[in-house]
This record gives C-alpha cells, structure tokens and sequence, in this order.
C-alpha cells in the first residue's frame, strides 16, 4: 500500500499540485487492492509438496547415507560437509579406545546397564527437586564434527545431549554457575579499580573484547599473542575440576577469613541473586547443595556407541549445557590464583603485564605482553596443552576480529 502514497506524492511534486488532490484517488484504489487481495487469498493455495517425498529424492537420499555421514563443520555451522562412514566410524572406535588393547583413559567400559544408570540418575535428580521426563531419559551418543580450520583435518568429539537424563541439572547448572561466575566477575572489577590488576580475562564475545580495549585505555600495542588449549573439554582431570570448582563455589558464600557473606543462592525469573539469610524462593540453592550437584553431575558422564555403554572418566563432554561454563571457571581458577601469587609476591608490575590478557573459552589473546608463552606452564595445569598460535609478533586474529600493533588514533 505504501507504493499507492509514493506515487500520489511523486506525481503531486512533478505536477506541483497539492497532494490532497489525490486523496480520494488515493482512497479507491486501495480499497481495490484490498478487495482483490482478499479474493485471491481464498482462492491461491500456499501449501507446497515437501521435495523429501518424492520417491525418488527419498531414494538418493538413502544412497547417501550408506556411504556418507552428513555433518556441520566445526566453527561454520552453515557449512555440511559429506564425511565417509567408514572412516567416521573408525574415528570413533579409536578415540572410544575400543581398537587398543589398552584402551583410552578418557573413556571407560563400565559394568554398569544403560537402564541401571538411568535409574539412578533419575532417583538422584529427584532428591535434588529435579523432575524428569520418561521422554529424555536416555543416555547421549557420542558423534564429532570436522575441523576443517585445522592443519590436517581434526575431529571435535560431542555427546549428542538433546535427549539425556542429566540435561535438567546440567540446565539447572548452567544458571547456577552464571550467577557464580557474575559474582566472581563482580568481585574482579572492584579489585582492578582499586588495584589496577586485571583478574579476570574470561570473555563473552568478540563484542566483549572491544569493549574492554577501549574501557582500559589501549594506547598502543606493540605486542600481540595468541594460543590455543588442545582438546581442553577431554583432558581436564575430574579431580581438580571438582575440587576447583568446589574452592570457587564456596568462595561465593564464605569469606577467605570463615566468615559467611550468603547463606543461598536464589534463582528468581529475571536474575539470579545472592542472600544472607532467609528465602521463600523454592529455587535456592547453599553451597553444599550445589557442590553436590556438580560432583554428581562430573561423576555420572556416559556416552553410548554400538549399543556400549562407556564412561567419561577424564573430562567433560562437549554438548552438555554447563560444559563451556566448567571449563571456563576452571581455567579462571588457574589464572587467578597465578595473579594473586604474584600479587602476595610484590610483583604487581609483573601483574599488570597481564591486564590485557583475554580467554574465550580455550582461545587466550594476549597484547603487550611478549613474554606471556614464557608464563604459560605456570598458570595453567600440566594435564593441558597450549599451543602458541601466532601469525607473526605484531598481527594475529583472534575471536574472526583481525588484531594489528599499532597505535589507536587520537
């Protein structure tokens, strides 16, 4: 319709006539459109015949699929990549240890049946006030994608969650640790306005990144460097991951000296918020409560293959919610304690070196720092693996936002 007034407009300015002129013109015509819009619209039929059902697309497609594994690509979801089905099996085989007599450490054959696991999970869920559906008590298969960014060509190993019995508490868990970690991102930015030390180097985005060049003041970099955590989510011990998490937990609730800051953590519709005494909220939660839901949740990981039941006794998989949140706090714990060692050292200047220091999950940027490879072993746990990927010392590009030395304007 809005068509209709543009010309009335552009005929009134060519003819230099007042627009009103047109205004009953205007009006007829589009009580025209709208009655034959309203005509056709019973008459035109917009229901389309899906292309699957023809028999022979349903055909090719089946083809396809007896040779092919048909998957996203790592890092560019929009892409499909054709993978051979026998090679993709083969890929799992070996990293399930299923083809090596002695077996891979990440993944255990467990004793244990699919429906017995699933009972428990459901009876400890229960006694955590989560409710279950029969519909999503199964047990997660394990798939991967390519890395096609990578060179050679290397897999990124997921357990297929959408329909698993530990979703509702790994769900619950991911609202829990947000709250935790905003606390302890809350607790980092009065440290660093008071003391001029950046804690916290976790990142949401490539938007977050911006942000905090520009809020520091940035004047010039003259160092950029770049690394790479490999295969964090199967590598971190079970162990220090509890009890990090555990540390991290209790720091929310208990001050360093013993004495109690909150008694529950109370997840209410809109925000997540802290209280040190009483709640009427049925969604709080004490530390204990949640220390235990974390332990649970990191000592009842299975994946299913073939119809075998294994369980991850190294790591964390890849699909559960809260999985980039426990590698995430995980890997802060690490770095945090490094900065307050050096803090409790008097080697604040060495501590600021850090400041512009940034982590997305398991890719770490850091600028006017040269030295910071150098640091590297003792910030992070030996179990894991970081790779210096830096294009040269003054580029490199990181979160798809290229990054130059160079002095900002102004």
């Amino acid at each position: 319709m809005d068509s209709v007034e543009d010309y009335a407009r552009q005929w009134a300015k060519r003819e230099k006539e007042d627009l009103d002129t047109l205004s009953e013109w205007v009006k007829s015509v589009r009580s025209l459109i709208q009655i034959r819009i309203k005509k056709l619209s019973g008459s035109m039929s917009t229901r389309s015949t899906s292309i699957f059902k023809d028999p022979n697309v349903a055909k090719h497609l089946s083809l396809l699929h007896d040779k092919y594994v048909i998957v996203s690509a790592d890092k560019a979801p929009n892409n499909i990549v054709f993978v051979c089905k026998s090679h993709y099996i083969d890929c799992l085989i070996k990293e399930l240890g299923i083809d090596n007599s002695l077996g891979n450490p990440t993944y255990t054959p467990t004793t244990l049946t699919k429906e017995e696991i699933l009972d428990n999970h459901r009876s400890v869920l229960c006694s955590f006030g989560i409710s279950t559906k029969d519909e999503e008590l199964d047990l997660p298969s394990l798939y991967w994608i390519p890395k096609l960014h990578k060179c050679p060509f290397k897999q990124r190993y997921i357990a297929g969650s959408a329909k698993c019995s530990t979703k509702p508490l790994s769900k619950l868990l991911t609202c829990i640790l947000s709250a935790v970690k905003t606390g302890l991102q809350s607790y980092c930015d009065t440290s660093y306005s008071r003391g001029g030390v950046n804690q916290m180097w976790i990142l949401k985005n490539s938007k977050d990144l911006l942000e905090y060049i520009q809020s520091r003041s940035l004047s010039s970099c003259n160092s950029i460097k770049t690394f790479d955590f490999s295969t964090l989510y199967t590598t971190i011990p079970h162990s220090k991951l509890k009890d990090r998490l555990r540390e991290l937990v209790q720091l929310c609730f208990i001050k360093k000296n013993g004495q109690r800051r909150y008694k529950y953590l109370v997840l209410g519709r809109d925000r997540s918020y802290f209280v040190k005494n009483h709640s009427d909220s049925t969604k709080k939660f004490s530390e204990t409560d949640i220390i235990n839901m974390l332990e649970f949740l990191i000592d009842n990981i299975f994946v299913m293959f073939g119809g075998r039941v294994f369980q991850q006794t190294v790591g964390i998989p890849m699909g559960t919610n809260c999985a980039p949140l426990l590698a995430d706090l995980f890997l802060y714990s690490y770095e945090a304690d490094f900065i307050q060692g050096l803090l409790k050292k008097n080697e604040k200047k060495l501590a600021r070196s850090f400041n512009f220091t940034f982590r997305y999950i398991d890719d770490v940027l850091s600028l006017n720092n040269s030295r910071f490879g150098d640091f590297v072993d003792r910030i992070y746990p030996i179990e894991l693996e970081i790779k210096d990927t830096t294009d040269t010392a003054r580029s490199a590009s990181y979160l798809d936002l290229p990054r130059n030395g160079q002095k900002r304007a102004g």
